[in-house]
């Protein structure tokens, strides 16, 4: 699952720990969308992997505040 500033998450921890909300913007997350390989080689995705543990206790309290907001007014 993707936000739109490209953090990634899997899917599990996306729908059931962060509530489909991104822990770092606070947007929305999507299925990673596929791109076509007239552009992949073109542009590839990174190859760099940064690791940042999500606050589960701070997340929540984003998630209490943000969970009726329609996920394009974030």
């Amino acid at each position: 699952m993707i936000c739109s500033f490209e953090c990634t998450f899997c899917r599990a921890c996306a729908e059931n720990l962060l509530a489909n909300i991104c822990p770092n913007c606070g947007g929305g997350l999507s299925p990673r969308p596929t791109r076509d390989h007239s552009t992949l080689d073109r542009y590839p995705p990174t190859t760099e992997r940064v690791y940042r543990p999500v606050d589960l206790e701070a997340h929540a309290l984003r998630v209490e505040k943000m969970r009726a907001i329609p996920t394009g007014n974030r």
